[in-house]
């Protein structure tokens, strides 16, 4: 549903709410039903999904 360069990432996990960043210390987490927001522009809304960031990666598989 989106692909390219972002500067944050605020999303909602399965422990809290938590915010991606360029370099952030690598994740793998659950996520529950919320919205995922991109840059505090755009907006997704999930049903549930998982995150793995890795130094500038990040791959979002959800349930829309």
């Amino acid at each position: 549903m989106f692909e390219g360069e972002v500067s944050s990432l605020f999303l909602r996990g399965d422990g809290g709410e938590f915010e991606l960043l360029s370099y952030h210390y690598p994740v793998l987490s659950l996520l529950i039903r919320g919205e995922i927001i991109i840059d505090w522009r755009f907006t997704l809304s999930i049903k549930k999904g998982v995150v793995r960031f890795f130094q500038t990666d990040c791959v979002v598989m959800a349930e829309v």
